[in-house]
């Protein structure tokens, strides 16, 4: 019997997955580019974002309770479609690695610094190995259970960073003007990654016909809502030039709350929120990799693959990348254009050839009705 989880469990694994490393990304990358504006390029990001969902919803739409490995296969065939799915199977398993890799850093950078990173990565994939092993079902489950938690602790920082927050560090407001603004937020949109929560589709129960569409919005809407709150306080707080040359200036505004002598450190615990987070998106998207792999190689069973594929990203981990600065500097130069090719143009290509197809039949039956 196929695992199933829930509409609601769905918008929880959505709300963590787009929290997961853009809390500790964004509001670094964006106040390089426009400063003081970065609260405005944030908003502007998930804008960019909802797009790319209502782009992924229509093709939902179309190939209901399939994943997006499958709609590709429904669209273009079997052969172009398990070559482009092979494509989308090398950038999932490329996700994982930077995820990792990134959780490595900052684990090290912050935390261990006398830990060696291979340790890091080959501890934190052991966890994502044996989440897998018991299944989808149980990782929402275990994101259900602890998601309260994460709401509550995250609602409780933003109202303790108030007292420390200087509204004369967004102004003036808009100076960098609207078109750099958006180019910044277009920039910074790729980030969210969310057409992997595409292939959880097939697991989620189907109560309504649009449930799954939904829970992508309200999770991608309420995850969202924390970036841009965030990326508002590490302005208000930092002010502009200390966020830009901070490489976890949302870490850096959490260390400074302090009640009296005895509510301090509480930094510790936004570690394990962000932690969390970044192991249910680790989780997604490893899953999307296997399932990607199984389903394009006819494997009716995919646990076999995730040690052999937990080697593979644990031996890439250690030298895809030097450091967080490295990769900062490939997120900002590169990561977009290549991302996008993913995240954007192909699904907007498989609906444009989709809608040719429709047109053709259409055509053709119109054709034989006259005939």
């Amino acid at each position: 019997m196929m695992e199933q989880i829930s509409p609601r469990q769905f918008t929880i694994l959505t709300v963590l997955f787009t929290i997961g490393t853009s809390l500790l990304v964004i509001p670094s990358q964006l106040a390089t580019d426009v400063e003081q504006d970065t609260w405005i390029g944030s908003m502007i990001a998930c804008l960019f974002d909802f797009a790319y969902l209502l782009l992924y919803i229509k093709l939902l739409n179309k190939y209901p309770d399939q994943s997006f490995i499958q709609i590709i296969e429904a669209i273009l065939g079997k052969w172009i479609g398990k070559a482009v799915s092979w494509v989308y199977i090398i950038f999932f398993i490329m996700l994982t690695i930077f995820i990792v890799k990134f959780l490595g850093d900052f684990i090290k950078t912050m935390m261990l610094p006398a830990t060696p990173p291979w340790f890091i990565y080959l501890s934190f994939l052991l966890v994502v190995v044996i989440a897998l092993r018991y299944g989808v079902e149980t990782i929402a489950r275990s994101a259900e259970l602890f998601f309260p938690i994460v709401i509550v602790f995250l609602s409780i920082i933003m109202v303790m960073l108030i007292k420390d927050s200087d509204m004369n560090n967004i102004k003036p407001v808009g100076e960098h003007g609207i078109m750099a603004i958006t180019v910044a937020g277009l920039k910074m949109s790729p980030f969210q990654e969310h057409i992997c929560l595409l292939m959880l589709i097939p697991f989620v129960k189907r109560n309504g016909k649009y449930r799954a569409n939904r829970s992508l919005l309200v999770g991608t809407m309420i995850g969202s809502i924390f970036l841009i709150v965030f990326s508002l306080f590490t302005i208000l707080i930092l002010g502009n030039y200390n966020t830009a040359n901070m490489l976890y200036p949302v870490f850096i505004i959490v260390q400074k709350i302090s009640i009296g002598d005895f509510f301090q450190r509480i930094e510790v615990l936004m570690i394990a929120v962000w932690f969390l987070a970044v192991f249910i998106k680790s989780c997604i998207i490893y899953h999307s990799a296997l399932t990607g792999i199984s389903h394009a190689m006819n494997i009716k069973d995919c646990k076999p693959l995730i040690l052999p594929l937990g080697v593979v990203i644990a031996v890439f981990s250690n030298f895809i990348y030097q450091n967080t600065a490295s990769f900062l500097t490939l997120s900002s130069e590169g990561w977009f254009t290549f991302a996008l090719i993913y995240l954007l143009l192909i699904p907007l290509l498989l609906l444009v050839i989709d809608w040719i197809k429709s047109a053709m039949t259409n055509k053709d039956s119109f054709n034989l009705d006259d005939a």
